[in-house]
């Protein structure tokens, strides 16, 4: 697998052919904004090619610069609907863990499977979990209630793991700076550290 950075003009292809499928409409970021991110260096986005050049996932990521260099956060990760099941996913990590090894930190979220609706439902956010720990992402302790959804933060620990205080400032940091203030004040609600 080749993982390399896309261009604009294959971010506006993948958003109209995969994004769109991949996740509800309440979910997506209208494209205008993902391509003035990109044009002010806030966002970046990866794809995943095949040796023969087919594509089969893409990784979408906010950023944001500070004094100990550029955080990531995972703004949308999919892999091609007939790519799924044939180990396509973590082929990718791999891949994104080579290309992001300057990073900062590398951060996301996933649904809390504490919150589940159902014994499917949370064997299902459970199976989710799994899956970025086989690749080497790293549940901290920090919990978010997000657009009214309950998530457990995870990390990729590409130089090394943060603490759960720093994971906090990361990714509230991140949140701030693609959200604008009174949207962050509404939707955005770090829980507090267990005592």
């Amino acid at each position: 697998m080749v993982v390399r950075e896309l261009t604009l003009d294959e971010v506006r292809d993948v958003y109209g052919k995969y994004l769109t499928e991949d996740f509800p409409p309440d979910e997506l970021r209208p494209l205008y904004m993902i391509e003035e991110a990109m044009q002010e260096n806030r966002y970046t986005c990866y794809g995943c090619f095949d040796d023969g050049g087919v594509f089969c996932g893409y990784a979408f990521f906010a950023s944001r610069e500070t004094d100990r260099g550029r955080d990531y956060l995972f703004d949308y990760l999919a892999v091609v609907k007939e790519m799924r099941d044939k180990g396509v996913g973590s082929a990718f990590f791999k891949g994104l863990y080579d290309v992001m090894q300057g990073a900062a930190s590398v951060v996301g979220e996933v649904e809390n499977p504490d919150y589940a609706e159902s014994e499917e439902d949370r064997a299902y956010k459970e199976w989710r979990i799994q899956f970025y720990r086989r690749n080497g992402m790293v549940v901290t302790g920090v919990t978010v209630l997000l657009y009214g959804v309950e998530y457990r933060v995870l990390e990729m620990p590409v130089n090394g793991a943060h603490t759960d205080e720093e994971i906090r400032e990361i990714y509230s940091g991140l949140y701030q700076s693609i959200l604008p203030p009174k949207m962050y004040e509404e939707i955005f609600e770090l829980h507090e550290p267990d005592a």
